[in-house]
C-alpha cells in the first residue's frame, strides 16, 4: 500500500469515538511540538495494557496538533 491507497479517518469521527475514553482518562500530551510537519516520523509504543489505552490517544492528540494521521504497524508472531 502506498501514501496515496491510504485514506485516513476524519478527525471528527476519531474524536467521537475516543470523546468517552479522554473523558474517562484526561490525557496530557507533552513534546508534540517536536513532531515535525512533514517527514518520516517513528514512534516506538508499549505493548503493555497501557499500550492499549494510551496509545489511540496519543495517535488522537498527535492528528488534532499537527493534522498528521498516525498509522499503526505490527507483526504477526506464531
Amino acid at each position: 500500500m502506498s501514501d496515496v491507497d491510504f485514506a485516513p479517518i476524519s478527525l471528527e469521527r476519531l474524536q467521537r469515538v475516543f470523546r468517552p475514553l479522554s473523558l474517562l482518562a484526561n490525557p496530557v500530551s507533552t513534546g508534540l511540538e517536536q513532531v515535525l510537519a512533514s517527514g518520516p516520523v517513528l514512534f516506538v509504543g508499549d505493548h503493555t495494557i497501557y499500550g492499549g489505552l494510551d496509545l489511540p490517544m496519543l495517535g488522537l492528540e498527535i492528528y488534532e496538533q499537527t493534522g498528521r494521521p498516525v498509522r499503526g504497524l505490527a507483526a504477526q508472531i506464531n
